[in-house]
C-alpha cells in the first residue's frame, strides 16, 4: 500500500501524523476512495528548448521568460479542450510537460478524436507561432489515477504502462511532431495516421503500433 509506510510519520521530517494534525484516517479513506483505474489519454509534450542556466542575467532571464510562456500556451491550449495539466519538468533532460484527458468529471463521448488529438495539435501550433518546436507522444489506456505519497508530501499521479510508452514516443527519433499508439488510432476517427515499426514496451505483451498523427480529414 502505497499510504501506509509513509502516514504513521513524515520521511522529510520525522513528525508524527498526530503533530501534523487532521484526521489521519480520514485522508486515509477519502484518498483510497478518489484512486481508481480509468481509461485516459496521456500526453507528453516536449519543447524543444534548452533550459541551461548559464548565470548571465540577461540569457537566464530570456529562458524564464520562455518556460513561462510554455506553460501559459499549453495551458491555455489544454483548458480550450478540457484537459488537466499533470507535471511541468525542467530538468537536465529538457522541458516535458505531461497533460491527461479523461479524468473524472472531465470525461466525454469521442474523447480521443474531439478533444485529446484537437489539442494537441492546438498546442503545437501555439508553441511554433512563440518559435519553439516540439515533440508529442500520446496514448490511450487504463492507468492508476490518485494520489501517491506521504501525509505532509503527496501529489496526485497517473501511472500505468501507457503512461510509460507516452514518454518514449515522445521521445522516439521517428517522431517530428505527434506520435501515437494503436489504441489511439482506434478511437480517432475521422483522423489520418501513417504508420510505423511497431516497438517493444515495457508493461506491453507484444509489441505495440505507434502511428504518425498528420491531420483530421
Amino acid at each position: 500500500d502505497v499510504w501506509d509506510s509513509n502516514f504513521d510519520s513524515n520521511p522529510m521530517t520525522g513528525e508524527s501524523a498526530a503533530a501534523i494534525g487532521g484526521d489521519v484516517e480520514e485522508i486515509k479513506q477519502r484518498h483510497h476512495t478518489e484512486a481508481e483505474l480509468r481509461s485516459v489519454f496521456t500526453m507528453f509534450i516536449k519543447a524543444m528548448v534548452d533550459p541551461t542556466i548559464t548565470g548571465d542575467w540577461e540569457a537566464d532571464n530570456s529562458l524564464f521568460a520562455t518556460l513561462r510562456n510554455i506553460m501559459h500556451l499549453t495551458c491555455r491550449e489544454l483548458e480550450r479542450f478540457s484537459g488537466q495539466i499533470r507535471q511541468f519538468i525542467v530538468d537536465d533532460k529538457g522541458v516535458v510537460l505531461i497533460a491527461v484527458f479523461g479524468l473524472r468529471g472531465s470525461t466525454f463521448s469521442d474523447l480521443v478524436a474531439s478533444n485529446a488529438l484537437p489539442a494537441c495539435f492546438a498546442i503545437q501550433r501555439a508553441l511554433k507561432s512563440s518559435g519553439i518546436d516540439c515533440r508529442i507522444g500520446g496514448t490511450f489506456g487504463k492507468v492508476y489515477c490518485g494520489v501517491v505519497g506521504g501525509l505532509r508530501r503527496h501529489e496526485f499521479s497517473v501511472m500505468g504502462a501507457p503512461v510509460n510508452l507516452a514518454a518514449r514516443l515522445m521521445d522516439s527519433p521517428l517522431n517530428n511532431g505527434i506520435l501515437a499508439d494503436e489504441n489511439v488510432k482506434n478511437q480517432a476517427s475521422g483522423w489520418t495516421f501513417k504508420s510505423l515499426k511497431p516497438v517493444k514496451a515495457k508493461g506491453y505483451d507484444k509489441p505495440v503500433g505507434t502511428f504518425i498523427c498528420i491531420l483530421r480529414q
